[in-house]
């Protein structure tokens, strides 16, 4: 069994979801998500249920037996122990050590594997990226406006623009560890891409849309051709 560790938003979810079930794929054994975390995070909330993904996951038990007591005395510290000198503990605990690169312990990990990270490269599941695309796909049919706009981006020069503030702006521990981009930065980005691709139309994907859409129509100014903001 492969469990992993699910925490973050949609995206850091899809990332460690698709890691995890590439491991499983090739130890042949099931896969179970652990979303414990999301039970003390107020601003987030497991977000995979829309997916056609393979949907298990791991009882509190199981989580138990990998990660140990959640309270501080004896018990935690004979377990940390156990763990280190693999007494009785017959899992491994791979906790991710840094963003990038892709860690080499995941690629020969074996099949009672715990992941906790991130785990944001492709290279963790290039190799089975047609199950991952087939699995990330929406598991509700799409209501009208949806399909209007996903019609309008296959028609269209499309480009998505991603603008995050939200958290990165108010939290400050998330605004000291992360750089939110200017407007500016957005502009040059904008205008390079229309440079090169002519007359683009923008697709604006963020959790601050006010201040997300004045920055592609700012952009307009600067493009050698003028991109046409959504």
């Amino acid at each position: 069994m492969v469990i992993v560790r699910l925490l973050g938003g949609l995206g850091n979810q899809m990332f460690q979801y698709a890691a995890a079930r590439r491991l499983a794929l090739a130890h042949n054994v099931p896969l179970k998500l652990d979303i414990s975390w999301f039970a003390h995070a107020a601003d987030r909330a497991y977000a995979l249920h829309a997916l056609n993904i393979q949907e298990a996951f791991a009882t509190p038990e199981e989580v138990g037996e990998i990660r140990g007591p959640s309270t501080r005395g004896i018990p935690r510290v004979l377990f940390r122990l156990r763990r280190r000198f693999k007494i009785g503990y017959d899992w491994t605990w791979i906790h991710e050590r840094t963003l990038s690169p892709a860690d080499p312990r995941v690629f020969h990990a074996r099949a009672r594997t715990y992941l906790d990270g991130y785990w944001q490269s492709e290279k963790y599941f290039s190799d089975v990226e047609d199950t991952i695309r087939r699995e990330f796909t929406s598991r509700d049919r799409l209501d009208a406006g949806t399909r209007e706009i996903l019609d309008r981006m296959a028609t269209a020069q499309s480009v998505s623009v991603h603008v995050r503030r939200g958290d990165y702006v108010s939290h400050p521990r998330a605004s000291r560890a992360r750089s939110v981009c200017t407007p500016s930065y957005y502009q040059r980005c904008v205008a390079y891409i229309a440079e090169r691709l002519g007359d683009i139309h923008l697709f604006v994907f963020s959790d601050a849309p006010e201040p997300a859409l004045r920055v592609p129509h700012d952009a307009r100014e600067h493009g050698s051709r003028s991109p046409r903001p959504h």
